[in-house]
């Protein structure tokens, strides 16, 4: 994870309390398992500290109905997660962003009094720059859980009271989520990762004004972008073995051709000048630069093994054959004015080595 802080927290209350006054005017979205009265209070101040306030919450039989009034009443957008049968809704997740910045509290506290101040409790506080993951992702899967999720109508709220006034306090969750079904409320399926188009857009910008702005000193930039774009799957993976083959191939085929490697920069000789690179000093290569240059804009990170890299989720998203296409082209008209050569001939170049 580039460019964040993480701390642990075991006074989570506090900490949010911190936080509250740290991010005023925030956005904050909150999915969480557990509610009660009491944790809404204790969190009246961080929701009161937000511009705007989303929270998916499980449907539980100690789930009361009179935190969800609460929440409401706090001006917050409420949506109840009745998961599918065999299944609990169980995250405990507190996201605020604001002005580019993100902070999230991710653990085992509950949005209960227990869950924030009483019980012994673990969360980790991580904060950083909106657009790096884990964010990216956090946001991603947030979105998710709420599409899935039911929001709290005033009719939803009456079959919830109803419900609680028929079946006793402690009720098993299985058996006042089946009711709760057979009463006419549709469980959701597992939830699936969706990227907010906003961050689609804003990863993709970043990927343009990095491929139109960067200073070439050599070429390895355009050819780790026109590899990401030609190579990665459908997970967003391509492998460091791929990257090379192709970065070889290119610098092999402008040895054939009779050009230069890479462009003369006086008497400073590139690494890839050497003809007699193996494949390893390749992946090398990338791997010192230019990979990190991607790693920092939150555009690339490497598999925990570093055997692949992998392209951000909202980037991936973005990336339909059009754009591909857009960005492709881009990438050669940057290589053609760093060699100072015809375009026919990078494009030509970059078909054979990379695709």
């Amino acid at each position: 994870m580039a460019n964040v802080s993480v701390c642990l927290v075991h006074q989570p209350l506090e900490k949010l309390e911190e936080v509250a006054q740290r991010y005023r005017g925030m956005d904050l979205e909150l999915a969480v398992a557990y509610i009660s009265p009491g944790g809404v209070l204790n969190l009246s101040q961080l929701i009161k500290a937000a511009r705007c306030t989303r929270i998916t919450v499980g449907i539980a039989p100690i789930n009361r109905v009179v935190a969800f009034r609460q929440l409401q009443e706090l001006g917050a957008e409420v949506f109840v997660y009745l998961a599918e049968p065999g299944s609990i809704f169980h995250p405990k997740v507190y996201y605020g962003v604001n002005k580019g910045l993100a902070w999230a509290m991710i653990g085992s506290s509950n949005l209960t009094s227990s869950g924030l101040g009483l019980n012994i409790e673990l969360n980790l506080l991580i904060e950083g720059q909106r657009f790096t993951e884990p964010f990216t992702r956090l946001e991603a899967l947030l979105e998710g859980y709420r599409l899935q999720a039911h929001p709290l109508t005033e009719e939803l709220y009456r079959s919830l009271e109803a419900a609680e006034q028929r079946l006793e306090r402690h009720i098993r969750e299985r058996e006042y989520t089946d009711y709760l079904r057979r009463e006419g409320i549709p469980s959701a399926a597992r939830p699936a990762l969706v990227v907010p188009e906003p961050l689609q857009r804003q990863a993709l910008e970043e990927l343009e004004h990095y491929l139109q702005g960067t200073r070439l000193v050599y070429a390895y930039q355009m050819l780790l972008c026109l590899v990401m774009l030609a190579h990665t799957d459908n997970r967003g993976f391509f492998s460091q073995h791929q990257a090379a083959t192709c970065f070889r191939r290119f610098y092999q085929l402008r040895d054939q051709r009779g050009l230069p490697r890479e462009k003369q920069r006086g008497k400073r000789r590139a690494a890839i000048d050497d003809p007699e690179l193996e494949e390893s000093a390749f992946i090398e290569i990338i791997r010192i630069d230019p990979f990190p240059r991607f790693e920092r804009r939150g555009l690339l990170e490497a598999s925990p093994e570093g055997d692949y890299y992998i392209v951000n989720p909202a980037l991936m998203r973005a990336l339909t054959p059009e754009v591909r296409a857009r960005l492709r082209d881009l990438a050669i008209q940057r290589l053609a004015q760093h060699f100072g050569e015809d375009r026919a001939t990078i494009e030509r170049l970059v078909e054979e080595a990379i695709g």
